[in-house]
């Protein structure tokens, strides 16, 4: 027995075991170099000046969702539709008029419009009044009436 224990200690030296106690690492001071600090975040952009309100574009809603039923060259696709070319009195409505049967839809003599208000806000509904007028002609008349 005696003969391992002399055998272990002659191990544990050669590890470099020994009889010092092990140091400890030298404890940080002020004179270790710092972490640098983080760079400052980036000053933000200036912001934008809100530029006028993008106009809507009455022809791409009326593209969207018109289309279908007045048709590409506002005829009404064959009579699905009111059509704004054949029957002029359609677009000799007031702006008002023709914004509540947009809002609300409306039964006429072909079918039934149906309410647009859900779907598309004041602003859409009189770019495509816009629209229609300018593509297919018509203003109210001077004696025109809301519906």
């Amino acid at each position: 027995m005696k003969r391992m224990l002399i055998i272990a200690a002659m191990a544990l030296t050669a590890c470099g075991a020994d009889d010092k106690p092990a140091e400890k690492p030298a404890a940080k001071t002020a004179a270790v170099e710092a972490a640098p600090a983080p760079a400052p975040a980036p000053a933000p952009a200036p912001e934008a000046k809100p530029a006028a309100a993008a106009a809507v574009d009455g022809k791409a809603i009326y593209n969207q969702y018109c289309v279908a039923c007045h048709g590409p060259d506002g005829k009404g696709n064959n009579g699905l539709a009111a059509s704004y070319v054949d029957d002029p009195s359609r677009l000799a409505q007031t702006d008002e008029a023709l914004i509540k049967s947009i809002k609300e839809g409306k039964q006429g003599d072909i079918g039934v419009m149906p309410p647009w208000g859900g779907t598309l806000n004041d602003e859409q509904i009189i770019a495509v009044i816009g629209h229609i007028r300018a593509e297919f002609g018509g203003t109210p008349a001077a004696d025109a009436k809301p519906e």
